[in-house]
């Protein structure tokens, strides 16, 4: 579940897992999301004669170390 803009979806998000030590691991990947889908309008600039995509790429790392 991502909550953005407070609006919460469901996202299917693939995942690279590395083991780094006994006692360390990482979570990590990327998914592409919609700024549309969470409510949000993609931004623009010098009074809209400048816009941005819809869509974002949302990059992720995740470090887990067990404590004692």
């Amino acid at each position: 579940m991502l909550t953005v803009a407070g609006k919460t979806k469901e996202i299917k998000a693939p995942v690279d897992f590395t083991i780094s030590t006994d006692r360390q691991f990482r979570v990590s990947g990327k998914v592409r999301l919609k700024m549309s889908d969470f409510g949000i309008d993609p931004p623009t600039a010098l009074f809209g004669t400048v816009k941005t995509d819809e869509e974002v790429e949302v990059k992720y790392k995740l470090e887990f170390t067990k404590v004692n």
